[in-house]
């Protein structure tokens, strides 16, 4: 849409998703866009809100991206291959139009392992999606207005968390923030009120009690807070112990319940031995910490090792 009184221009742009999901999205662009871009973002938007190895089966009216999308290298004297299969370095040699979009676009298609068909429709067609897009497309020149720097998509991304940036691994941040969780949960609960005094908490092996509370646990996924913090409060004696529990989950087990019972357990065994470990070596300190004698650490650490615990 132009403004003959000025040089303004403004466009619409929107696309539409139908399936599995109905997503809508509709914005307004100015800075006179060309056809040909505008139709290129809209495709790369959305992309971004498909899950990830979806087979995407793309309607648009622009001949334009379907050609250079299945433009064959051979053309250009590269690859015998389609342009979205080549590398980052073939395409950035290749002589196409915002360039810098198509990288964001084929980058998208292969860290997420998108299929993509694109279909060529009828401009203003009597297809009822088109209906669809074209009024959202004239509500979309109400809407903000959409800014696309394209010399921003050639930056690196950085992730943050409350206006923190993660410096490490991202998974392992969240691994973090996790227990962290845990012992802030594990400290609140009342009976361990007594935790809370500088002295004790120095005297607690967080590592292991969290390896404790996490087993058989997936290190990314939220959903387990709650099986996780279920368990701080049974050990923490919060809630009831097996014997109410065997009430409703019948096949928790028929045993006795006993301390010696839960150090035999087969899935804290790993936990037990990194136990025994760190005792055994505290040990070692001890003695050589109040002997008068002169030892073979190497002696003692063996006779140590052997004991039965």
């Amino acid at each position: 849409m132009k403004n003959l009184s000025t040089s303004d221009i403004k466009m619409g742009s929107v696309f539409l998703i139908d399936s599995p999901l109905n997503i809508e999205f509709n914005c307004r662009i100015e800075d006179n866009p060309l056809s040909n871009k505008t139709e290129l973002i809209v495709i790369a938007f959305g992309l971004i809100v498909c899950s990830k190895a979806a087979n995407v089966m793309i309607y648009t009216n622009s001949q334009w991206v379907i050609t250079i999308h299945r433009l064959k290298s051979e053309k250009l004297g590269i690859n015998q291959s389609p342009i979205s299969h080549q590398s980052v370095s073939e395409i950035e040699k290749l002589k196409v139009n915002y360039k810098i979009l198509w990288l964001w676009l084929f980058k998208m298609i292969r860290i997420y392992h998108f299929n993509i068909k694109l279909v060529k429709i009828k401009a203003h067609g009597n297809n009822e999606n088109n209906k669809k897009v074209n009024k959202l497309a004239k509500l979309g020149m109400k809407k903000e207005i959409l800014i696309i720097e394209d010399t921003l998509l050639l930056y690196n991304s950085t992730i943050c968390w409350q206006d923190m940036l993660v410096e490490r691994n991202s998974i392992l941040m969240i691994k973090g923030i996790k227990d962290a969780q845990f012992i802030d949960e594990f400290l609140g609960l009342n009976r361990n009120e007594i935790y809370k005094q500088p002295e004790l908490l120095e005297l607690i092996d967080w590592k292991i009690s969290l390896k404790l509370n996490c087993i058989d646990q997936h290190n990314t996924l939220f959903e387990n807070h709650f099986l996780q913090s279920f368990r701080i409060k049974i050990c923490c004696n919060e809630l009831p112990t097996c014997v109410n529990l065997k009430k409703w989950k019948l096949n928790i087990y028929d045993e006795k319940e006993t301390i010696e019972h839960l150090w035999r357990c087969d899935k804290i065994q790993e936990v037990v031995q990194y136990i025994i470990k760190g005792f055994k070596l505290f040990l070692v300190n001890i003695i050589f910490e109040i002997s008068k004698k002169d030892l073979d650490r190497h002696q003692i650490e063996g006779k140590v090792k052997a004991l039965d615990i």
